[in-house]
């Protein structure tokens, strides 16, 4: 719990542009020694305050506990340490901030529940604990799940770490992507199996090391770079009607067949590249596409979202939402796009009327005429 509040506090002060906050400015061992410190005080004290005497012993002398009072004192001594906290000086956060302003929102729109998950890390050297001397890395990943949300929180807690851990991630990030695509899959197969999981997520991936992007995905999520004001469209989703992918599936024992008008692998699924899925595993596999873009002083933003934005709102249209929005935010005194992927969602909900749950990362790329995007970490 305790990890997961601090998690979440820094990603606040990081989308606030909050350089004062000092979880800006403390490495992951020490945030995680202050949770751990905190947890074991709290542990360590009588606890029989946190009984809750209003509710009846369950037998043999066990009673109800108050978890509510217990995260009240945890968070309190959280705040206690934080405040006494002399973090080791790092630079990494506030050039994070000088890369990256990043916005993300997400709706389950008129879906019952929220299948969707994402991950954002501008500083992904520091918050993945990467050696001195490494370029700045970040990871910006939407997984739109389908069926269920399982496959998606799966792969948002170990596609980036798998990354990370391949043997080549220094010297061949694209290896490192497309390896870890598929071992993600393989590894959540055995908890489906096991949890008898039958859901699935597609997945777009934004890498960046230094002036490069690399692109990964699988299924209809995309992502799309803004250069001088126009898009570019890096991504094309896995779809079942390509022709190309109708091929590999036809080779695969597989069919695609027209129900309703969309096309679907097996008259099932209206994507042809997943995580999870394991019912179709041997017709859509989890295999990326990656691409390479060299970023220079013309890339304006980059945006990741899954196919509730791609199918109401053309990528031109995108744009000129996005422009419109500046200009008509550019005297409210909000920081940097705070609110930008929040009315994108709202108004692919509102005007175009989705049901489909929408998750979108906008990242503004920033000072790229600056050496701060490929100096090394001391």
């Amino acid at each position: 719990m305790l990890t997961v509040l601090v998690v979440y506090r820094y990603r606040e002060a990081m989308d606030a542009g909050d350089t004062d906050n000092i979880l800006l400015k403390l490495t992951p061992a020490e945030m995680y020694d202050i949770c751990k410190k905190a947890s074991e005080k709290i542990c360590s004290g009588d606890r029989k305050r946190f009984i809750d005497e209003t509710m009846p012993e369950l037998g043999d002398g066990i009673k109800y506990y108050n978890n509510r009072r217990v995260e009240k004192e945890m968070v309190a001594e959280v705040d206690r340490l934080l405040a006494e906290a002399k973090p080791s000086p790092s630079p990494e956060a506030q050039t994070a901030l000088d890369r990256f302003d990043v916005d993300v929102f997400f709706s389950r729109g008129r879906r019952v529940r929220m299948e969707d998950r994402h991950v954002i890390m501008e500083d992904f050297n520091n918050m993945m604990d990467q050696p001195a001397g490494t370029e700045p890395q970040a990871f910006f990943a939407v997984y739109d799940g389908h069926g269920g949300y399982e496959t998606a929180k799966y792969v948002q807690a170990h596609l980036h770490h798998n990354i990370a851990a391949h043997p080549d991630f220094h010297t061949d990030i694209k290896k490192a992507l497309h390896e870890a695509f598929l071992s993600t899959d393989k590894s959540f197969e055995a908890k489906a199996d096991r949890e008898a999981l039958r859901s699935g997520s597609t997945a777009v991936v934004a890498f960046v090391r230094g002036r490069k992007l690399y692109l990964a995905w699988a299924g209809d999520s995309q992502a799309m770079l803004i250069k001088n004001g126009e898009p570019h469209h890096l991504t094309e989703p896995h779809k079942p009607e390509r022709e190309d992918e109708k091929k590999r599936i036809a080779d695969a024992g597989g069919i695609v067949i027209n129900r309703m008008g969309t096309w679907r692998v097996n008259a099932m699924l209206a994507v042809s590249r997943s995580f999870g899925d394991m019912n179709l595993k041997s017709v859509v596999p989890a295999l990326p596409d990656i691409v390479e873009q060299d970023l220079d002083a013309s890339c304006e933003y980059l945006i990741l979202a899954c196919d509730g934005l791609w199918d109401f709102m053309e990528k031109e249209k995108v744009v000129s939402f996005i422009k419109e929005w500046e200009e008509a935010h550019k005297d409210d005194g909000k920081k940097g796009i705070y609110g930008l992927s929040k009315s994108l969602v709202e108004h692919c909900i509102d005007t175009h009327e989705g049901t489909d749950n929408v998750s979108i990362i906008v990242v503004k790329l920033k000072n790229l005429d600056k050496d701060i995007w490929t100096s090394a970490s001391a």
